[in-house]
């Protein structure tokens, strides 16, 4: 099935032999005008660089800089004492508390109106205040994991449904200079190099 595009550029596109399966519905494929990305967000290497890896990050200066759109807005974060919070959004674009009237089977008994992050804990300390009631979240290392199984008032989900899909992408027609190795000319096999279209025969 195709869904009619909102726009010239975009589209989703979904197989009608899809199962309702959660990992499938909270994913669509998009697909886009190459041509429209260029002459919209033309850069660099040395741009994209800077943008993914800048000198400064925007949370690590002296003034950190926070934005969202989210339910919670930061109030501050305290370097001494290893944490930050939140408080619930007033302005929240979906409302405060959420309108649940047309689901009101998965109406939350509560909303949380203070979030609180801290990072200072050991995980002793960590595993103690969860068990005691004092943490309502955190994670567990890999090496500690068999302490937070069988625990009373615990209880344990293993493994965690895979709410992810993930996919790889090749170029089908490799015509240019590539730091990847040599390039070879159509139908050709070497071990130090790849054809320009070694993926282009996949069905």
């Amino acid at each position: 099935m195709v869904q009619p595009c909102l726009s010239r550029r975009v589209c989703s596109i979904h197989a009608d032999s899809e199962q309702p399966l959660v990992k499938h519905l909270q994913q669509g494929l998009g697909i886009e005008s190459r041509s429209h990305k260029l002459e919209q967000h033309m850069g660099r290497l040395n741009d994209w660089t800077a943008y993914c890896n800048p000198a400064t990050p925007p949370f690590g200066g002296s003034t950190p800089a926070v934005m969202g759109t989210g339910p919670f807005m930061f109030a501050h974060l305290d370097r001494a004492n290893n944490y930050w919070d939140a408080n619930s959004f007033v302005g929240y674009w979906r409302g405060w508390p959420a309108d649940w009237s047309a689901y009101a089977y998965a109406s939350p008994k509560g909303y949380i109106d203070h979030l609180t992050v801290t990072w200072a804990y050991s995980w002793a300390a960590t595993k103690a205040a969860f068990l005691n009631g004092d943490v309502d979240l955190f994670a567990v290392p890999r090496n500690y994991s068999s302490e937070a199984q069988n625990q009373n008032g615990i209880h344990c989900i293993y493994p965690l449904p895979n709410m992810s899909v993930d996919g790889l992408f090749f170029n089908y027609n490799i015509d240019w200079p590539t730091p990847l190795g040599t390039v070879f000319n159509y139908d050709f096999l070497g071990e130090n190099g790849i054809p320009r279209d070694f993926f282009g025969n996949v069905t």
